[in-house]
């Protein structure tokens, strides 16, 4: 947000379309690279993504019952499920809360970006969609980031 604020066009502070799933994708990249341990390896979130995935299609309890399936202890798998189908009348039915998985979707969406040779520091410029990168190359006059993480410096 503090780099956006130092662009030339207010858009950069206030955000692009779509820019959420960039930045809280980008958010969760950092907390990753500062704790040195990869999301690949937190079961409880990778948890959350399938519970979340299955809550859409299906109710709590075969949503609950899938996990279990998996090999996901009871607890986990009943908190998991309570997070997913938070905010729902009926979790009877298929629905899920999904602002969750824009986190984890968006995580992904950074760390392909990176693997595939993208210049993460270009993610820093303001709130932006990883898809708007590419209209910025003819938009003269932005600043480069100043404000970085500490493990990017």
């Amino acid at each position: 947000a503090e780099n956006g604020k130092m662009q030339p066009y207010e858009l950069f502070n206030r955000g692009f379309a779509d820019y959420l799933m960039t930045q809280e994708g980008l958010a969760m990249y950092n907390v990753e690279k500062q704790r040195h341990i990869p999301f690949s390896t937190n079961d409880k979130a990778l948890c959350h993504v399938i519970a979340i995935d299955s809550a859409l299609k299906s109710s709590f309890q075969k949503t609950f019952d899938k996990l279990i399936s998996l090999g996901i202890n009871k607890q986990q798998a009943f908190r998991s499920c309570l997070k997913a189908k938070r905010g729902l009348g009926d979790t009877s039915k298929a629905g899920a809360f999904t602002k969750d998985y824009i986190y984890y979707k968006g995580h992904k969406q950074v760390v392909d970006y990176v693997n595939e040779g993208g210049n993460i520091t270009d993610l820093y410029i303001g709130k932006l969609n990883i898809e708007d990168l590419k209209k910025l190359e003819k938009i003269k006059g932005l600043a480069k980031p100043r404000v970085l993480p500490k493990w990017l410096k």
